[in-house]
């Protein structure tokens, strides 16, 4: 019997092509996924030269000379077994009032039995009555936290600074510090589930950020003139991050060393002393770091933070995390990906208004 070699030829071509197209496919997925994030970033840490670890002192003007003094406090934790599980630091100016009420009404209401702490950080208002405001806000609401400096972006280190003193005096007990930002939304179920197994030790969770050049232009919002080297070392993220009480501890005897001279970028700060310490950043995709996330519910589901997040839009997605109907187990591995997919293409509308706003103003000028 005689075989027609080019029909086959013909037919393994057309078998092959659909399976190209899902090893292809799959790829694209994998590539794209958190967990390929963390393995591509943990290689890059590890590779990472030891000898780019941190501008150390011997304490100078840049040392921090002594943490800052509490204006006012919220009550202490409980306790032991009633100890909170994860503390909750938002960091916030005295004038984002509508930021820390969306929050206390979305994931701030999310106690998770009693697990879950919610305090806000803030420094010195610059004017009297929003002071005065403030005060009636702590009595109201008991989870204010004030310290003794001005609020202003150079004194964002302090503010992170002083939240973590406080923690680790008045909660000893807890397992987890969460700093986050008060534009950010918080999926704090899942970001419970996440930390679970992860008690003892140190640990240091968050978007990482890696080779980042400090910028050097003196008018620059972060402009650094103290940070020596090429670049700074790894670090999570300002925008939310989380620390295990033990590695928050070391980080802070690094602080108050002195060792390390003191920066205004407190993410950058937190990352050198976290090195000196020897507590190495992991890296989770879910975190959305400087990212927006797509106001879909099943992003909101999947990611663990959504940073950019207006008041008026935490509600919205403390709803989709709280009654929105899950996504289909067939299709979770696939929301990473969407949700990349859709960040990018929001991006970029973004830009092209951007652009097109900026071609009719020159369009008005002519």
């Amino acid at each position: 019997m005689c075989v027609n070699v080019s029909v086959v030829k013909k037919k393994m071509g057309c078998c092959c092509f659909p399976l190209l197209l899902g090893i292809a496919f799959h790829l694209i997925i994998f590539l794209t996924s958190n967990t390929f994030e963390e393995l591509w970033t943990s290689c890059i840490i590890s590779a990472y030269p030891v000898g780019h670890v941190v501008s150390t002192n011997t304490p100078t003007d840049n040392a921090l000379p002594r943490l800052p003094s509490m204006l006012f406090s919220p009550s202490p934790c409980l306790s032991g077994s009633h100890s909170p599980r994860l503390l909750v630091l938002v960091t916030c100016a005295p004038s984002h009032t509508a930021a820390r009420m969306a929050i206390r009404e979305s994931w701030g209401l999310s106690s998770q039995g009693n697990m879950v702490r919610f305090v806000f950080v803030l420094g010195l208002s610059w004017s009297s009555a929003e002071q005065r405001g403030l005060e009636d806000e702590r009595v109201l609401y008991g989870d204010i936290l004030q310290a003794s400096f001005h609020d202003t972006y150079r004194n964002l280190t302090l503010k992170t600074l002083a939240g973590l003193k406080w923690a680790l005096s008045a909660c000893p007990d807890v397992a987890f510090l969460l700093k986050v930002d008060d534009d950010v939304f918080v999926n704090i179920p899942a970001l419970l589930e996440t930390l679970m197994g992860n008690e003892q030790g140190d640990f240091y969770l968050g978007r990482i950020h890696v080779g980042v050049q400090p910028i050097r232009t003196p008018s620059h919002k972060y402009f650094d003139q103290v940070y020596k080297f090429e670049r700074y070392p790894p670090y999570c993220s300002g925008t939310a991050y989380v620390l295990s009480t033990e590695a928050a501890q070391k980080i802070m005897t690094v602080v108050l060393s002195g060792v390390v001279s003191l920066l205004p970028m407190e993410d950058v700060f937190i990352g050198m002393c976290a090195r000196v310490a020897n507590v190495k950043p992991s890296h989770n995709g879910r975190f959305a770091g400087g990212k927006s996330v797509p106001a879909w519910q099943y992003c909101y589901q999947h990611a663990l933070t959504a940073h950019h997040v207006l008041p008026s839009e935490m509600r919205q997605a403390w709803r989709s995390v709280e009654h929105g109907s899950p996504c289909f187990a067939l299709f979770r591995p696939y929301v990473h990906f969407g949700c990349s997919v859709l960040s990018l293409v929001e991006g970029i509308q973004r830009h092209l208004g951007l652009l097109n706003a900026d071609m009719a103003d020159g369009a008005r000028s002519r």
